[in-house]
C-alpha cells in the first residue's frame, strides 16, 4: 500500500502542475499546451530546472528568475494539494482499483472547477461535459454492474439542484447543476446484493433478519430450553414462548 501511495502523490504533484495551467489558460480559451509555461509578468518561458513542482519555488524563493517579481504561492499549494489528495484516494481505495481509478480521476476533475469558479464565479462546460463522459466511460469499463446506479445518482443529483436552481435563481448557476450530475456519476455505490438466508424464508443483507438473531446465542438456548434468563426479560418473542 505504501507503494501505491507514494506513486499517487508523486503523480499528483506532476498533475497539480498542469492543473494550474489549466486553471490559468482554459478561461481565457488560449491552448493547455502551447506555449510554454512563462512568467504572467515578464512573459519568459519558464526553464525546465525552475518548474518542478514544489521545490523549484522553494528554490527561487518565491520570485521569478528573470525579472524578480513574485510568484504566487497558489501554484505550489495546488501541486501540493493534488499530491495529498490522490495520496488519501489511493490510501482508501487501495483494494478497489475500480474506485481508486474513478476517485483519482474526479480529484484531477475538481480541483481546476474549483480554482476556476474561486476567479471567475464559474464553471467551465469544458470541464464539466468531458468530466460527465470520463465517468461513464471509466464506469463501463471497470465496473459496468454498478454502472445503472451511478447513472440514476447523476440523474436525480442533477435534477434536484436543477429544482433548486429554479426555486432560488440567485442560490447557484447551471454549472453547479451539470457539476451536481458529475459527482452523482462518480461517486455513486451499488446497492447492497441481497441474499437469502437458509434458515429464514425472507431475505437478508448478511444477516438473519430475525429479531432473535441480535439475542447473545447463551439467551437464546435457555429461552428455547424455558429456563430463566436475564435477557428474557427484553424479548417479548421469548415471553411469547413461556
Amino acid at each position: 500500500m505504501t507503494a501505491v501511495i507514494s506513486l499517487a502523490a508523486l503523480v499528483g504533484l506532476v498533475a497539480g502542475s498542469f492543473l494550474n495551467v489549466v486553471a490559468a489558460r482554459l478561461p481565457k480559451g488560449m491552448s493547455l499546451v502551447r506555449p510554454r509555461s512563462q512568467c504572467p509578468h515578464c512573459g519568459i518561458a519558464v526553464r525546465p530546472q525552475d518548474n518542478v513542482p514544489v521545490l523549484s519555488w522553494l528554490w527561487l524563493r518565491a520570485r521569478c528568475r528573470g525579472c524578480g517579481e513574485r510568484i504566487s504561492a497558489r501554484y505550489p499549494l495546488v501541486e501540493a494539494g493534488t499530491a495529498v489528495a490522490l495520496a488519501a484516494v489511493a490510501a482508501v481505495h487501495a483494494g478497489d482499483p475500480a474506485q481508486l481509478v474513478l476517485g483519482a480521476v474526479l480529484v484531477l476533475f475538481l480541483i481546476p472547477m474549483a480554482l476556476i469558479d474561486a476567479d471567475t464565479r464559474l464553471i467551465p462546460n469544458a470541464l464539466t461535459g468531458p468530466a460527465a463522459i470520463t465517468a461513464i466511460a471509466l464506469g463501463l469499463a471497470l465496473d459496468p454492474s454498478g454502472q445503472p446506479e451511478r447513472l440514476i445518482a447523476g440523474a436525480a443529483a442533477a435534477a434536484f439542484f436543477f429544482v433548486a436552481l429554479l426555486a432560488y435563481p440567485a442560490g447557484m448557476g447551471m454549472g453547479d447543476v451539470k457539476l451536481a450530475g458529475v459527482l452523482g456519476l462518480f461517486l455513486a455505490r451499488p446497492w447492497p446484493s441481497r441474499s437469502w438466508s437458509r434458515s429464514s424464508p425472507g431475505p437478508s443483507w448478511g444477516w438473519r433478519s430475525s429479531p432473535a438473531s441480535a439475542w447473545p446465542p447463551g439467551a437464546r438456548r435457555r429461552c428455547r430450553s424455558g429456563r430463566s434468563s436475564p435477557s428474557a426479560a427484553w424479548s417479548p418473542s421469548c415471553a411469547a414462548r413461556r
